[in-house]
C-alpha cells in the first residue's frame, strides 16, 4: 500500500529518496521487533502473557480503526 501511495503522490524528483527512507524505516522496525522479542520472550518463544498483550493490542487497533473510518451509505 505504501509503495502505491508513494508512486501516486510523491513528485518524481523526490520519489527515490522517499522510497529509501521508507525501506530504512521498514527494516528498522523488523530489527527493533527482533530485539524486543529477544529481550522479552523466553528462550522457547512461547509466552501466554505476551500472546495476551499482542491480542489486546490488535483488538485496540481494530476498535480504533473502526471508530475513525468514514462510513458512506450504500445504494440498494
Amino acid at each position: 500500500c505504501v509503495d502505491t501511495i508513494v508512486q501516486a503522490y510523491v513528485e518524481d524528483d523526490y520519489r527515490g529518496r522517499v522510497f529509501s527512507f521508507y525501506e530504512m524505516v521498514f527494516n528498522l522496525a523488523f530489527v527493533v521487533a527482533a530485539a524486543v522479542a529477544a529481550l522479552l520472550l523466553p528462550s522457547d518463544g512461547y509466552s501466554r502473557g505476551m500472546f495476551a498483550i499482542v491480542a489486546v493490542l490488535y483488538l485496540a487497533a481494530a476498535l480504533g480503526y473502526g471508530r475513525t473510518i468514514v462510513r458512506t451509505p450504500t445504494r440498494v
